[in-house]
């Protein structure tokens, strides 16, 4: 870099961009990333729209997978185990992304980023509180409805290692619920002395 030259993206650490107007300090990678601009997470049209092309390949994709299962079931070939998890997983991508491409998805995304974003700090935390345990709430549904279905379904051998890897992410994130539900969202990580 040339002498006098500036850094084209500034490195301020992390409590000091805390105070910039119309950044979202939950939603900001800076703390992990020296160099990421807050700036970028804090513009809510512009995260709309990345969601939104996001969701436009999540689209192509969905289709693809949801198109091979039918053109599957026209020829008459069955779908073994795994093939029918994947074509659920198209399903749900597809939904997914229809639901981002609505034109009320951008507005839906900046009501939700502004009123998190007025909100005062404790309030903020009640809010992620809720919110996260709400999806532990989800999630464990999930999960007890996962574990008899596997139960059922164990007798087929060639299903077993999607059984134990559907149960076993569904674990995973329970745990990751109850760690970020223990940890409190917003509060400063506690420092070892």
């Amino acid at each position: 870099m040339a002498e006098g030259a500036k850094s084209p993206l500034p490195i301020v650490p992390y409590h000091a961009r805390r105070g910039e107007a119309g950044t979202i300090p939950l939603l900001s990678l800076a703390g992990y990333f020296g160099v990421m601009v807050a700036s970028s997470l804090a513009n809510p049209a512009r995260l709309a729209r990345k969601m939104r092309r996001t969701a436009l390949f999540g689209l192509i994709a969905g289709a693809v997978i949801v198109g091979a299962f039918l053109r599957s079931r026209l020829e008459g070939r069955s779908l073994p185990g795994p093939g029918l998890a994947v074509v659920i997983l198209g399903v749900g991508i597809l939904a997914v992304s229809i639901r981002m491409l609505l034109p009320s998805y951008p507005q839906s995304v900046e009501r939700r980023l502004a009123r998190l974003d007025a909100m005062a700090e404790e309030q903020r935390r009640a809010y992620l509180g809720r919110l996260f345990r709400k999806q532990l709430l989800v999630v464990l549904v999930v999960l007890l409805i996962e574990v008899p279905i596997g139960a059922l379904s164990w007798s087929f051998v060639e299903w077993r290692a999607w059984i134990v890897a559907a149960i076993a992410t569904t674990a995973l994130l329970v745990t990751l619920l109850v760690a970020l539900i223990i940890r409190r969202p917003g509060s400063p990580p506690t420092e070892v002395a």
